[in-house]
């Protein structure tokens, strides 16, 4: 792959202006990546060179080709997103960044980090799918070259590959992608299974490529006589489709008869359905194999007929199958989503972020509704529901609702609301009454019973299929329980109030007296200090310790000042440990005019709070700061860090270290200090020492 056969393929359907500024990104990756070279051997360059040509065979517009040359600068050498969006533009810069990768966060072990990386790359492209169609390039040739990769890192990028890009592609109808991506994959994963595959298509290679030849010849012949112009094409099932068909109907290779799959494209829509109806008086129709997505497209923009016959004498003959659409049906059933961009010479590119069709909308719905989650969960509910295979229902309406195979009614009513799976009571299908677990098949029509007074009950946990359905369930069900404890915790507080006499105690509605109250117990919110008490975490003797006992602070006052507060208690809040250096605020808590002291990013900070700085004072007091690194070699790290601290004449408290995979360990080490000031500058010295992997201040549990 050289620049030469990039240039050819976009002159061939940009501007020269757009074909310049292409080269322009050429020349400056290739300096950006100059010293680099892939395992292969070859310069660095090569890999983004060949992302951007699969991008360009796609023809794709200019700034989705560019940022497939420039997708690796950020992540792999000093070039800054910035700097792209000043020397190229800002939708460039926006692509790149959301393909790459994140930093190493100390705080992930590796399948962690890997998953919020698939997280990342997946919500930007809910928001712009061109990254996502940069990522599938990436992809594609990071297969296409992985043989030079280590066994283990090859079958595991292979399983992410084949879990979750192949099911992307498909969602965004790019099967061309799709199909290399699953037979690459499956090469790696089961080369058995794939070898003996390939051997066998390859053993009767001209035997069936006379078939096809055959059969687009007869039906050729058969159009034309009928007057219909039409473009027939045939091919044998790619690799791990046959595996698969193997696999669900538990037949081999030789028993297979549906090896075959033929496309027919004509000129218009009625065509379709007069080349369908000359197929079926010609061949005879497998019964249910009918199949017509053009009045109702699938979830992915494809559009077209399908219909399976015996070609032969009677049912002793081949199943083949046909695909009957128009030329743009065909161009987005090859294309998918990748179709919206693709232009002649001459139409004026451009791009604001709201091109894709309207019916990409159940992507970014199905990827906002997750975002909230952490990232194993994030992926594993995309595998479960979203890229599972799937049927198409309707609702009364007419709604299309696409559901993982296997789902139920109850599944259906769970996607269409929470509330009306939660008060769902009976189901009608096809007009007929059903129990709310009756399983959906294609193109069933399902309407949904519900009760105000109605509720789930705990098996219905076991019986739904979807992810949605099943954390809807769980929700409710923890929801109940938590109310309950929540009323036990209120109902003890009552009774300390009487003891006491402080009615505010038995008002749950008083939230500032209560939150706090909560607050000295490390609890933010009123319902959680409640739920904690009501399951002991929280002892009501503890809360009478602390409302009839006034000595709490464990610092001199004269460490912190308070705006406009005088002679006043206070703690340091024991999660984010401020330290003089730090930007502190003050909030209120419990009685009597005491404080607890945050840094100003604290995540536990109450709407409530002061101004609040650190005296001259503070500067000769000893404090200590807690930081997380991620080493390699944990003996030669540890030993190499001591000396580092100890050098610039650090105490060190205590020292924490944990072997993990790969030779890559975790450790947090605790040292005195005076001032963060002192910390920074042992950040930037540790920085540098070539065990590290990561550090950050640790921002603590309790």
């Amino acid at each position: 792959m050289t620049f030469e056969n990039l240039n050819e393929e976009v002159r061939s359907y940009l501007t020269p202006y757009n074909c310049e500024s292409i080269h322009k990104a050429y020349l400056y990756a290739q300096n950006a990546h100059e010293s680099q070279f892939r395992k292969s051997g070859e310069p660095y360059i090569v890999h983004p060179l060949n992302v951007a040509y699969i991008l360009a065979k796609q023809k794709m517009p200019t700034n989705v080709i560019i940022a497939g040359l420039l997708h690796d600068v950020v992540e792999d050498t000093n070039i800054t997103l910035q700097e792209i969006e000043d020397i190229f533009d800002k939708d460039v810069a926006s692509i790149v960044e959301g393909v790459t990768k994140l930093d190493n966060m100390p705080s992930l072990d590796s399948e962690q980090m890997i998953a919020e990386n698939q997280r990342k790359v997946i919500i930007a492209s809910a928001k712009d799918v061109r990254v996502i169609i940069v990522k599938l390039a990436d992809r594609l040739h990071n297969m296409q070259t992985i043989k030079y990769m280590n066994e283990n890192k090859q079958k595991r990028i292979a399983m992410e590959t084949l879990d979750i890009y192949a099911p992307i592609a498909h969602r965004l109808g790019m099967y061309k992608i799709k199909w290399e991506l699953e037979d690459l994959s499956f090469k790696v994963i089961n080369k058995s299974g794939y070898d003996e595959i390939k051997d066998k298509i390859n053993m009767k290679r001209s035997q069936r490529d006379q078939f096809v030849d055959n059969v687009i010849k007869e039906v050729n012949n058969l159009l034309e006589a009928n007057h219909i112009s039409a473009k027939v094409y045939g091919r044998t099932k790619h690799i791990y489709s046959i595996y698969q068909s193997m696999k669900r109907k538990h037949k081999t290779f030789e028993e297979l008869n549906d090896l075959f799959g033929f496309r027919i494209v004509v000129d218009d829509i009625p065509t379709c359905y007069r080349v369908l109806g000359i197929l079926h008086n010609t061949y005879k129709p497998i019964p249910l194999s009918f199949k017509d997505y053009i009045p109702t497209p699938k979830h992915n923009l494809y559009q077209s007929i399908h219909t399976t016959v015996y070609y032969g004498q009677q049912d002793e003959g081949q199943r083949i199958e046909f695909q009957i659409r128009t030329e743009q049906m065909d161009q987005v059933a090859e294309y998918g989503v990748a179709s919206h961009w693709m232009y002649k010479e001459g139409v004026e590119e451009s791009h604001d972020g709201q091109l894709v069709d309207l019916q990409l909308e159940q992507f970014r719905q199905a990827v906002n509704s997750l975002q909230e989650r952490n990232s194993q969960d994030f992926v594993n509910s995309l595998q479960e529901d979203f890229f599972a295979q799937s049927i198409i229902v309707y609702t009364p309406k007419g709604d299309v609702v696409e559901l993982p195979i296997g789902s139920s009614a109850l599944d259906f009513a769970f996607y269409i609301h929470t509330n009306i799976g939660l008060h769902a009571i009976n189901a009608e299908v096809n007009g007929q009454s059903v129990s709310l677990f009756y399983p959906l098949k294609m193109g069933d029509i399902v309407k949904i019973i519900t009760s105000e007074i109605a509720e789930p009950d705990m098996s219905y946990l076991h019986r739904v299929k979807t992810h949605r359905a099943k954390e809807s369930l769980r929700k409710y069900f923890n929801n109940v329980e938590r109310n309950e404890l929540q009323l036990q915790g209120a109902k003890a507080l009552s009774e300390l109030a009487r003891e006491l006499n402080i009615k505010e105690l038995a008002n749950r509605d008083h939230n500032s007296y209560l939150q706090n109250l909560a607050m000295q117990f490390d609890v933010y919110d009123v319902d959680d200090f409640l739920y904690e008490i009501g399951i002991g975490d929280i002892k009501v003797s503890k809360i009478k310790e602390l409302l009839t006992n006034t000595t709490i602070s464990d610092k001199p006052s004269e460490l912190v000042l308070i705006e406009n507060e005088a002679n006043c208690e206070y703690l340091f809040c024991r999660r984010c440990v401020p330290i003089p250096g730090d930007n502190i605020i003050a909030c209120p808590y419990g009685l009597d005019h005491k404080f607890i002291i945050h840094r100003y990013n604290c995540s536990h900070i109450t709407h409530t709070h002061s101004e609040a700085h650190w005296t001259p004072t503070a500067l000769t007091e000893v404090f200590e700061l807690t930081f997380e690194l991620e080493l390699k070699d944990q003996t030669a790290a540890l030993l190499s860090i001591i000396n580092d601290i100890s050098n610039l004449g650090f105490n060190i408290v205590k020292i924490f270290c944990k072997q993990e995979l790969n030779n890559v360990c975790k450790g947090e080490i605790t040292i005195n200090l005076n001032h963060l000031d002192e910390f920074n500058k042992l950040k930037q010295t540790l920085k540098k020492n070539k065990y590290i992997l990561g550090i950050k201040r640790k921002e603590h549990d309790t």
